[in-house]
């Protein structure tokens, strides 16, 4: 539950997936949600990214080299990312982010 610790605090979430539904359960749930907002796939992330000071992908799938990331560090937004894949060659620990184990 939220307590007031961190008030300015916003997540968005963008995307689709098989967990969107559980994820707004557990918003309300956690009763969070002034703080966390799903918001579906768009074609013109830049809309997305402009609004955000730090971009996550805690993605643990087959990746690649996910465009968001790129677009985002074109856009100067810290990014922070699992090591896998091609995401430690974009996101340049402490420097251009921060990467995490996954």
């Amino acid at each position: 539950r939220s307590d007031g610790r961190l008030p300015n605090i916003h997540c968005l979430l963008v995307g689709e997936g098989p967990d969107k539904e559980m994820l707004a359960g557990l918003i309300k749930e956690l009763g969070i949600e002034q703080h966390v907002s799903l918001c579906e796939f768009t074609k013109e992330p830049f809309y997305v990214f402009e609004r955000c000071n730090v971009i996550a992908l805690p993605s643990t799938g087959k990746e690649g080299l996910p465009n968001v990331l790129l677009e985002a560090l074109a856009m100067e937004k810290p990014c922070v990312a699992t090591n896998t894949y091609g995401m430690p060659e974009v996101v340049i620990d402490g420097k251009t982010g921060y990467v995490f184990p996954s």
